[in-house]
């Protein structure tokens, strides 16, 4: 039948089917009542874990005296921080705190409800990551963990033994096996450094050089020494000539060609222009001098020593090269060994914020969200059925339904009091 589209019509029809919409009423929200006080109360126990970066995640294993620390990028700590989560959630974790602790511990008579169909720790682990643990972000590094229980005290333990595992389990993964490799790498390099070394000793001992720089500064001092002597003998030299000229210019006025003063002043000048030659000669390198032997023997020595330069360059650059590398190696096996003590003591870059606690309110049923949701069903499928129950209705209730079902106008109405009088 078809309700008069009016509000005095539809409450009319709902009035009219108030027995279906009681009833309906009545059965949703005893339904809802008795879930709501039937079903078991489930805890949940909520912990949560920082990750730190940069200078804070770790003690500082680098060997230099001012260690510069590492800066990571938000690219990089949003990778971290997934794949910890993927750690957290991985069924091998799961697997480790249920084989740990227990799968009748955590779920009580979870045996009894396998049977032969599946084994305990499978239907622990499947209900743990299908449901009772759950894992969340809310920041670049905060980890939020929980888990759900009927017991609000296990719901605790089993989320601290997650963590607990999880801290143990990254530390694993994230280890450095690479102090074995590392210490074979520094052994090379120590023996490679040696070898180098007494190649260059050898080369040495053999071409009699022991710093090329520090003997061509010696070399090249004594010739500038050798050089200021000369020219020192040079100057006194020309001086003395010039005396014995300026005499001879006096005496000339004086004395006759063939006087016995005059011809031993010829031979003093004779002599001081043979020295002043001599002198002229040590000067410039010439000539077979103390002081021209002298110097020809260093400029010998410079020529020898520029050419084994190349090849003792060589040698030391192989030994600097091989000093490098095996400081390198000593230092990236140090930063290993620390490492893995670290790992050892469990000092990682994870810190637990939040310790898990248990909650003396359940988090499921909600028991106050629950009724109030079983009313709100209650009432529109209870107004629903009444509605649909009078559309249902063929009977003629109404005179707009008359009026409207036969296109007649109603000319009068009597109720059932008056039919009977």
């Amino acid at each position: 039948m078809e309700i008069e589209q009016s509000p005095r019509g539809v409450m009319t029809a709902f009035f009219r089917q108030s027995g279906v919409f009681l009833a309906i009423f009545i059965l949703i929200l005893t339904a809802g009542a008795v879930y709501v006080v039937a079903a078991s109360p489930v805890y949940e126990a909520n912990a949560s874990m920082v990750i730190k970066f940069g200078a804070d995640a770790r003690p500082q294993t680098a060997l230099t005296e001012n260690p510069v620390p590492y800066e990571t990028s938000a690219s990089e700590r949003e990778e971290l921080l997934n794949s910890y989560v993927g750690i957290l959630t991985s069924r091998a974790l799961m697997e480790t705190v249920v084989r740990e602790m227990g799968a009748d511990t955590i779920y009580p008579g979870i045996t009894e409800a396998a049977g032969n169909a599946d084994t305990p720790e499978n239907m622990a682990v499947t209900a743990l990551l299908e449901g009772d643990f759950k894992v969340g972000t809310d920041s670049s590094h905060v980890i939020r963990v929980a888990v759900q229980n009927p017991d609000p005290e296990m719901a605790a333990t089993v989320a601290d033994h997650i963590i607990n595992s999880f801290i143990i389990k990254q530390t694993a993964i994230y280890d450095t096996p690479q102090t074995g490799f590392l210490e074979g790498q520094i052994d090379d390099a120590r023996h490679r450094l040696e070898a180098s070394q007494d190649d260059l000793q050898a080369y040495k001992k053999k071409v009699g050089v022991s710093a090329i720089d520090a003997e061509m500064e010696q070399l090249l001092r004594e010739k500038s020494d050798i050089g200021a002597l000369a020219f020192t003998a040079l100057t006194e030299a020309q001086s003395r000539l010039a005396e014995l000229e300026a005499e001879e210019a006096q005496m000339s006025a004086t004395y006759r060609s063939d006087s016995p003063f005059f011809k031993r002043l010829q031979d003093s000048l004779a002599v001081a222009r043979a020295n002043l030659a001599k002198r002229q000669a040590d000067l410039n390198g010439a000539g077979d001098s103390p002081l021209s032997t002298k110097i020809q023997r260093i400029d010998e020595r410079i020529a020898y020593l520029e050419s084994q330069r190349g090849r003792l360059n060589e040698l030391e650059q192989n030994v600097r090269i091989d000093e490098e590398n095996y400081l390198y190696y000593v230092k990236r096996g140090e930063e290993a060994r620390i490492n893995n003590l670290l790992n050892k003591e469990n000092i990682t870059r994870i810190s637990v914020l939040d310790e898990p606690a248990a909650s003396m309110v359940p988090a499921k049923p909600r028991k106050n969200v629950l009724l109030a949701i079983t009313l709100i069903a209650a009432v529109v499928a209870g107004a629903g059925g009444a509605i649909s129950r009078e559309l249902l209705d063929d009977r003629l209730t109404t005179p707009a339904q008359l009026s409207s079902s036969l296109g007649v106008p109603v000319l009068a109405t009597f109720d059932d009091e008056e039919k009977h009088s």
